[in-house]
């Protein structure tokens, strides 16, 4: 009896497949664990947050030259 290398062919790639997938798992991955503090998203927020104070104080000098300022 002889086998055909076509065959043994697909039986190689079909356990190969196999084994891939049984390692892989199909269990959906770990939670990602919470950022540490001093994290890039809190020094962002603080940027922000001195940007927008320094934005009010431009804005509040700004009205307050332009109501001394005769037109």
């Amino acid at each position: 009896m002889r086998i055909d290398p076509k065959c043994l062919i697909v039986l190689l790639f079909t356990f190969v497949s196999l084994s891939v997938f049984a390692v892989d798992g199909s269990g959906p991955p770990p939670p990602s664990p919470p950022p540490p503090p001093g994290s890039p998203i809190d020094t962002y927020l603080l940027v922000l947050v001195v940007i927008a104070i320094l934005f009010a104080f431009y804005k509040l000098n700004l009205s307050k030259i332009n109501k001394k300022s005769p037109l």
